[in-house]
């Protein structure tokens, strides 16, 4: 995960966290502490924090020093960060999702009602949407969007369908993106809840299609360590920041 300002890049590898200097190229400082490996990571938008999941809860930590600054009880990943990076939106251990305020580490808003277990989670901002929207998709192929402040669903994108493994949004808030577990990618409007484009993921690298507003583009897919390739059966999916462009790595 790169940090909003591009002033580091946190990765993982294992039960660790790595913070990388993206001038250079090379690692500042190792995170430990998790006792299984990460699966979900997120970034301050300027870097100052970030936060790790493996078996259990998200564990908030300094970028700079490595240490611990608070658990978020009873979240588990996927998570975003929102604009103001004030709160973490992140899959619950209900099968929900949720709001955590990063300063307390307290569960300020539960996003309920959605079919099925919370498996994706974004946030959407920019022209569209003041404040932002929290996205979610569900193991059942929900797509919903809801409003943070009060918890209310303002949309379904999508009621049912394959699992729902990512979700990406452009960086104006135009667009946002779901790929589901049968490999197609999905381009919609967050203002309508219409779907804009779908396009099956290509089992051996690239393509793209051009829209009236977002040119996506489909990458050489990213394998797996051999010990766990038949075991990975999921996607990475980022917007980029002028929301020109989707990847969608499997």
């Amino acid at each position: 995960m790169v940090a909003g300002d591009d002033s580091l890049l946190v990765s993982a590898a294992g039960p660790d966290a790595i913070v990388w200097d993206p001038a250079s190229g090379t690692p500042v400082r190792m995170r430990t502490g998790h006792t299984a490996p990460v699966t979900s990571l997120v970034v301050a938008h300027d870097g100052a924090w970030a936060a790790s999941g493996a078996s259990g809860s998200l564990r908030l930590w300094d970028t700079r020093s490595g240490a611990d600054l608070r658990t978020l009880y009873g979240s588990r990943g996927p998570a975003a960060v929102t604009p103001d990076s004030l709160c973490v939106a992140a899959a619950a251990d209900d099968g929900t999702a949720g709001l955590w305020e990063v300063s307390t580490g307290r569960r300020t808003q539960t996003f309920t009602g959605a079919p099925g277990t919370v498996t994706a989670v974004a946030v959407l901002h920019g022209r569209h949407t003041a404040p932002p929207r929290v996205i979610t998709g569900t193991d059942r192929g929900a797509l919903t969007l809801w409003d943070p402040v009060s918890g209310a669903r303002i949309r379904t994108l999508s009621s049912r369908g394959p699992a729902v493994e990512a979700v990406a949004v452009g960086g104006d808030g135009w667009w946002l993106a779901s790929v589901t577990a049968d490999g197609a990618v999905r381009l919609w409007d967050p203002e309508s809840g219409l779907g804009l484009h779908s396009l099956d993921l290509p089992p051996d690298g690239g393509s793209a299609i051009e829209t009236p507003r977002v040119l996506v583009a489909i990458l050489v897919p990213v394998l797996a360590p051999a010990a766990d390739a038949a075991a990975q059966a999921s996607y990475a999916l980022r917007g980029a920041p002028d929301a020109g462009t989707l990847a969608a790595l499997r």
